[in-house]
């Protein structure tokens, strides 16, 4: 009589239940700079001084829940304003439409650890889908590739933007400089030497906010004017070009229109300018306001002098300030 296989046997020819050793993971995504002046919707960049960190344990109930928000710092008090509600919350809709896209038969709980400010041009939102899926594409059995892990982070930031648009969510995910459009994304070529400065009024700007002060329509000769800054200025990346960069740094479409809203844009700006900055502008929706340094410069005082100039529109600021580097989501634990 043939023996049945021992419970050994059986253990060796299933399918391991995890990619990892644990029913649980941890992924942080770093904080983002988007359009960058010059690419609006299209161009966006890692930004390391800051990220968010999402733990995510896999459940057995086809589901996906958020357990808590923490603050990680002193610049992010306010996570009581982030909804617990999954349907509302971007990590938690990028972790579903993960399950979704996949018929997972199990779900996930969510802990989210927020390190990026709200609402300051940060894109922090995004950071969170991106940490999440990241997360919890380590506890599903294959391998879950690039794209999918953007479209999914697309998804759950739309969640707090109201539109998929994926410039914080494509540098938060692969880090350094990248533009996007309907080939998905594409790294850019860093400059070398980059410093880059983020100051941030105690104010908060929501995106939704931001966009809807924006108009359906560009005139042409603003249309052809911002294409051909968005061309030098990927070419100046590319070659290295920092007069090709400072001659292409600028906006003429998002910022005019945001501008009622930042009183202190245009004397932060300046005092960036005067610094020997490359360029300096809004930080995705803001109101935070970024500034591009180049080696040899004065980073430090141009900082400096772009918070007084916050400061003396009546704000609050803080400064954080990272080199431009390939930084993007990974799995920490």
């Amino acid at each position: 009589m043939p023996l049945s296989p021992s419970p050994v046997d059986r253990s060796l020819s299933a399918p391991p239940l995890f990619r990892s050793p644990q029913p649980f993971a941890t992924a942080r995504a770093p904080a983002s700079i988007a359009n960058i002046g010059v690419g609006f919707d299209v161009l966006g960049h890692s930004f390391d001084a800051l990220h968010d960190r999402v733990r995510v344990r896999r459940i057995d109930e086809r589901r996906v829940t958020v357990k808590a928000i923490h603050s990680m710092s002193a610049t992010c008090v306010d996570v009581a304003k982030i909804p617990l509600d999954a349907e509302r919350n971007t990590a938690a809709r990028a972790v579903d439409e993960l399950c979704r896209g996949r018929n997972l038969r199990f779900g996930f709980e969510i802990e989210i650890d927020k390190g990026i400010p709200l609402a300051a041009g940060l894109g922090g939102s995004a950071a969170s889908a991106v940490a999440a899926v990241v997360a919890a594409a380590e506890l599903v059995d294959d391998v879950v590739p690039e794209d999918e892990l953007y479209h999914c982070a697309l998804v759950g930031e739309a969640a707090a933007s109201g539109a998929q648009h994926g410039d914080n969510v494509a540098a938060s995910l692969r880090g350094g400089l990248v533009s996007v459009g309907a080939g998905g994304m594409c790294s850019l070529a860093l400059p070398d030497g980059i410093h880059v400065v983020v100051v941030r009024p105690d104010c908060q700007l929501p995106t939704k906010e931001a966009r809807a002060a924006l108009s359906e329509s560009v005139g042409l000769h603003t249309h052809v004017s911002q294409s051909s800054r968005l061309l030098t200025f990927a070419l100046g990346c590319e070659r290295d070009d920092l007069d090709l960069i400072r001659a292409s740094f600028g906006d003429e479409v998002a910022e005019p229109a945001r501008a009622r809203y930042l009183p202190h844009l245009e004397t932060a700006r300046h005092a960036a300018l005067d610094h020997g900055a490359l360029g300096a502008g809004i930080s995705g929706a803001g109101p935070s306001v970024f500034a591009w340094f180049p080696p040899h410069s004065e980073p430090n005082r141009g900082a400096v002098a772009m918070a007084a100039a916050v400061e003396q529109a009546g704000y609050a600021a803080t400064i954080f300030e990272a080199r431009l580097s390939g930084q993007g989501a990974k799995v920490v634990s």
